[in-house]
Order: C-alpha cells, then sequence, then structure tokens
C-alpha cells in the first residue's frame, strides 16, 4: 500500500477519489453527481489551504483523507482539519486509516501547521476508537448554519415583526394564525430557516382543522414570545 500526496496533474486519480469516498459515505450523489471540472480541480490541489491523500494498494484507490490547512488570526500559526477520512470497506481494519492520519501529521509538521484536527459522529465507534488512540478527545457541539441570501433575510425580517405584532396585545385569534399561515405558505423559500422553522408546524396544525387545542396554543404562543423577544434583543 502507497499513501500518496495528489498533485495537480492527476486529475484521474482525484476523479477516482470521489467514487470512493461517495461510496463508502453512500453519497454517490454527493460525490460524483455534480463534479467540479478540471480546471477547479487543479486549483484546488495547487492551493497551499488543500491537500488530499489517496491510498492505493496496485491500481486501486482503497482509502483517502481530504484536508484544509486553517490559517489562524490569533497567532501566526495554522491548523490542519481532517474534513473526510475514508476506507474501502474490503480494506478496514488494516491500518490504513492511521497511514492516512500519521501521512497528514508529517505534512502538517513540514508545513509548520500547529496541531491537526477531526471530528467523528456521535455512534461512529470504530472512528472514535482509532481518534482516541492518535488525540486527546473534546467533547463538542456542531451545528450546521444554513446560507441565506438577499431575498431570505427581507422575508426572515418580516415574519419577526410580523410575530412581534400578533403577540404584541397577548390575544392571539384563529384569524390572525390563519394570515401567519397564508404568509408562511406564500414564503416557503425561508421554511427551513429561524423562525418559520419553530413555528411553521404549530400554525399548520391549528388552521388545518380549525380547532384551537389549549395546550397546542399555548406552546405556539409562548414559542412566538420567545421569538419576540429575542428579535427585540438583536
Amino acid at each position: 500500500m502507497n499513501i500518496h500526496l495528489l498533485n495537480v496533474d492527476e486529475i484521474e486519480l482525484f476523479v477516482e477519489l470521489m467514487t470512493m469516498f461517495g461510496k463508502e459515505f453512500d453519497e454517490i450523489e454527493v460525490y460524483t453527481g455534480a463534479r467540479p471540472g478540471d480546471d477547479y480541480v487543479k486549483d484546488l490541489l495547487a492551493s497551499k489551504s488543500f491537500f488530499a491523500l489517496a491510498a492505493v494498494d496496485g491500481e486501486q484507490v482503497i482509502g483517502g483523507l481530504a484536508a484544509y490547512e486553517l490559517c489562524k488570526f490569533e497567532q501566526e500559526r495554522s491548523e490542519v482539519y481532517i474534513y473526510d477520512l475514508a476506507v474501502a470497506e474490503t480494506h478496514r481494519r488494516q491500518g490504513v486509516a492511521t497511514a492516512l492520519i500519521q501521512r497528514t501529521q508529517e505534512i502538517a509538521g513540514e508545513r509548520g501547521a500547529w496541531t491537526v484536527f477531526v471530528q467523528a459522529d456521535q455512534g461512529d465507534a470504530p472512528a472514535i476508537e482509532l481518534y482516541s488512540k492518535l488525540g486527546r478527545r473534546e467533547d463538542v457541539l456542531h451545528f450546521d448554519i444554513p446560507v441565506v441570501n438577499a431575498e431570505q433575510s427581507a422575508s426572515v425580517q418580516e415574519l419577526l415583526a410580523l410575530v412581534t405584532h400578533m403577540v404584541e396585545d397577548n390575544d392571539l385569534s384563529i384569524q390572525e394564525f390563519a394570515t401567519l399561515d397564508r404568509w408562511l405558505s406564500d414564503n416557503r423559500h425561508i421554511a427551513h430557516l429561524w423562525p418559520a422553522n419553530i413555528i411553521g408546524e404549530g400554525v399548520h396544525l391549528i388552521c388545518a382543522d380549525n380547532v384551537v387545542d389549549q395546550q397546542e396554543l399555548d406552546a405556539l404562543c409562548g414559542a412566538m414570545k420567545a421569538i419576540a423577544s429575542r428579535a427585540a434583543d438583536s
């Protein structure tokens, strides 16, 4: 087995690496459905902020790693973040992942990086076991925060104003909920964004049968008041 650092001319090997990631992560579409063009890949592989490793056995890519070097702002130093690491199912428990990480440590040292870090999903016992042997564990929470465009941002502000107005008199009516439900239906482009993702389902359930369950109403009113309070503090 050879641990190979990809260079700018190895587009074909890069494609094989992406295919392996897609198969092992069960995300074929993500890794192969919209592959970047050759120029993009060359620029990426030439960048000082990214590198990719392929574990090759004969002609087969049996594992791989993609990492980013992050320049810090508080000191003149950098950190290497292992973004993706996968090993073909047929070659697991054979030291491939360890070899990939060890090569990453060497590259980080050559670049003068301060540390290497990686994340593991809760319940991924093999990854957690491996990383625990190689480094110090820190328990943190990871959040994916969606990207928002100008139109979505304006709609969120409009929703906040609408919710704030509704809770001001502390006397919410089914007609007000119906108005809010229609507004949310017309603005589905922010259904996944706060606060629409908090109140959308509750508002729709109340309006669906025109019956106001007091427990549901209390919970929804509490959520809306909390949203209005947070908006006022921001």
